[in-house]
């Protein structure tokens, strides 16, 4: 019987990689398995997203800002996500061109707009001009077990996606540097380095991260939030040039902050979180007390009674309600009371996440800031129980 490569924890997946040579499988020295990684992990269940493009007047603007900061500019480049902590980014870097890109469906326009739907057009139609080369590819991994519209999905994507970024580089060249998170460059440029670039931390970076655990081999940079992710990433035997700077400056504890909110949910767009969200609005005699943060990404369809809010501070919050995100380490840094789910259904291994957590809480009293639930009942027993 034919081996076949299937979703399985990450401590698994890697032994398959090993076994298979999986990362050797390449298209112009880019390994096709960075495209293909996360589908086999038994980790997240997304919730679907909703396919938007930009309108003209979004196409227009982007234009506009593409040939100031690009065409006609020679200074540093900063193409970033929509973010308080990227946006503090800036703050170090004050001299560069920042373009940004929103991942909120409420934003009206963005100013990388155009790069985004020339990337789109390049990853459905550049892989038509190596059909041979596609073939030979998509043929190794059906050998080694891995499906077939999976491979096909992820080698259109990574030719795309090398054209994309070899397009961009012609008009940045390599006189200036390019930083970049979750727009901009294709993530791909991590083994490109095709713009003299780094890589700014965006996310929660451990141990199991299909992105920085065990990769063969990166050519930029990347810099990241603090000392304790360089340290991690050290332990991974992550490649690349490692910066550390503490720019996450806006989320920092507020001495004098009262508590104005008592409980806040952070959503991501994951589905079984976000049942299990609309669970405690419709179980909880609490639920009056609740805030909801939405991610920008996140059009799950919460019950009715759901409140949101636009901006918080974690100083001002009593307790937060996460699964993963970057928001747990300011809540902690502001010594305020996290509880973190997790499900016994994923393998994207929150434990995992642990290991930056505990770096940050110095002592027995603040270890306790942070505790897990499974089910909607332990909760009951933290956060909506007595807090005296």
């Amino acid at each position: 019987m034919t081996y076949k490569v299937e979703k399985k924890t990450f401590t698994e997946l890697k032994f398959d990689e090993s076994k298979l040579g999986l990362w050797d499988i390449k298209f112009n020295e880019i390994p096709v398995w960075h495209f293909l990684r996360e589908d086999y992990t038994v980790s997240t269940n997304p919730v679907p997203q909703k396919l938007r493009f930009p309108g003209v007047v979004s196409l227009i603007m982007s234009i506009f800002f593409i040939i100031k900061y690009i065409v006609l500019s020679k200074k540093d480049l900063i193409f970033i996500l929509d973010r308080q902590d990227l946006r503090d980014f800036v703050k170090i870097k004050p001299d560069a061109n920042v373009l940004l890109h929103s991942e909120s469906h409420k934003q009206k326009y963005n100013n990388v707009s155009i790069l985004n739907v020339f990337r789109f057009v390049l990853r459905k139609t550049c892989w038509i001009f190596f059909l041979k080369r596609r073939a030979r590819i998509v043929n190794k991994f059906i050998d080694l077990g891995v499906e077939k519209i999976n491979v096909k999905r992820a080698v259109n994507n990574l030719i795309g996606d090398y054209a994309y970024n070899k397009s961009l580089s012609l008009f940045i060249g390599n006189s200036r540097c390019v930083y970049y998170s979750g727009c901009g460059p294709a993530g791909i440029e991590k083994y490109m380095n095709a713009m003299n670039s780094f890589e700014i931390q965006h996310g929660v970076i451990h141990r199991n991260h299909p992105g920085y655990s065990s990769v063969p081999y990166v050519k930029n940079g990347l810099i990241v939030y603090s000392k304790i992710y360089k340290d991690l990433l050290r332990s991974l035997n992550y490649g690349a040039k490692i910066e550390s700077y503490n720019f996450k400056t806006s989320m920092v504890e507020k001495k004098d902050a009262t508590i104005k909110f008592d409980v806040v949910i952070y959503t991501q767009p994951i589905s079984f979180y976000c049942e299990f969200i609309d669970e405690i609005l419709t179980k909880s005699k609490y639920r009056n007390n609740i805030l909801i943060k939405r991610h920008p990404r996140d059009e799950y369809d919460y019950i009715h009674s759901a409140v949101y809010v636009d901006e918080v501070h974690p100083s001002e919050v009593r307790l937060g309600v996460f699964y993963t995100t970057t928001v747990i380490e300011d809540y902690l840094g502001c010594k305020r009371n996290v509880v973190i789910y997790m499900n016994n259904k994923t393998d994207y291994d929150v434990e995992s996440y642990f290991d930056v957590y505990q770096s940050m809480t110095s002592n027995k009293l603040e270890e306790r800031l942070f505790n897990t639930v499974n089910r909607f009942d332990e909760l009951l027993d933290i956060e909506f129980g007595n807090n005296d």
